[in-house]
């Protein structure tokens, strides 16, 4: 027993001597303190997607874009300015869309609005909103047309729905996809092939190939079937990257480093800024 009370009073005593020896450190030995890092942004490469971020928010928000599966594709192309509403502030996701509709989101993904804007604004004096409405519309048609979207006999009944066929042979247009012409394997593989129009099956053999676009559920292609405007966000979301370079699009890869927030006014309203300094892969800075 006496034993058991030495080894405790030992144990105690040692403790209390280590205790007492930590709490002895002499204060001149300097203890390390973390902080955060700073980031010098000095040499960073200032990029700005939209100069009015309130303007590419209006863009992108539909009220009810969350009701569908195409809600990211949808807020993608209207952030960009390539899809826009479809009444107040609806996208309209499962309506068909029409050809005008088409042509004009080409027409922008191209890379050719300003162009066409600009053309509208030099006609438009002293006209009225209708008037410059209809001229708008045509400058868009006008444009496709000059670019090879469309062709001239393709340029009628513009406020009618837009088929599934006609959807793929204008965007593989716009993408500058050439006809396959050997090999059309998926084409023959469509138990409705027939109903293609012949001299489109090499540019839709070539989209479905490349998974731009695909048969529907029931294993068919259905070109005569009316596509819905959730459906062209979809495939202009997922072919956009191809026209980078005409919408003046950089993209790039690197790490987030820091953030940098403020207050903006933009037309009457007070925006919260944020601006990412992100380190690329070559070590050079960007602030976006």
């Amino acid at each position: 027993m006496f034993r058991r009370k030495f080894a405790l009073v030992m144990a105690i005593v040692m403790i209390l001597s280590a205790l007492s020896a930590y709490a002895e450190i002499p204060p001149e030995i300097p203890v390390p303190e973390l902080t955060g890092i700073g980031v010098d942004d000095t040499n960073s490469i200032e990029i700005d997607a939209y100069k009015k971020g309130y303007a590419a928010y209006v863009n992108a928000y539909f009220i009810d874009s969350q009701k569908t599966t195409y809600s990211r594709d949808i807020g993608r192309m209207g952030t960009l300015g390539i899809v826009r509403k479809n009444g107040a502030m609806e996208f309209n996701a499962g309506n068909p869309i029409t050809k005008q509709d088409l042509i004009e989101s080409l027409v922008r993904m191209s890379g050719r609005e300003a162009q066409v804007m600009q053309g509208v604004l030099n006609q438009a004096a002293g006209m009225g909103d209708a008037a410059v409405a209809n001229l708008t519309k045509q400058a868009y048609v006008d444009d496709a047309i000059a670019q090879g979207l469309i062709t001239g006999e393709e340029s009628f009944g513009l406020n009618q729905p837009v088929d599934k066929e006609t959807t793929a042979v204008w965007i593989a247009r716009m993408l500058g996809i050439q006809a396959t012409l050997q090999n059309t394997d998926n084409i023959y593989s469509f138990g409705d092939w027939p109903s293609i129009t012949p001299s489109n099956r090499g540019l839709i053999e070539t989209m479905v190939t490349e998974q731009i676009m695909a048969v529907d559920n029931d294993g068919n292609f259905n070109p005569k079937r009316e596509i819905t405007r959730g459906e062209v966000a979809f495939i202009l979301n997922s072919t956009v990257d191809r026209m980078y370079g005409a919408l003046g699009i950089t993209s790039n890869v690197g790490l987030v480093i820091g953030e940098k927030s403020s207050n903006v006014q933009e037309t009457g309203n007070i925006i919260q800024e944020k601006r990412f300094i992100i380190r690329n892969m070559d070590g050079t800075l960007t602030t976006v």
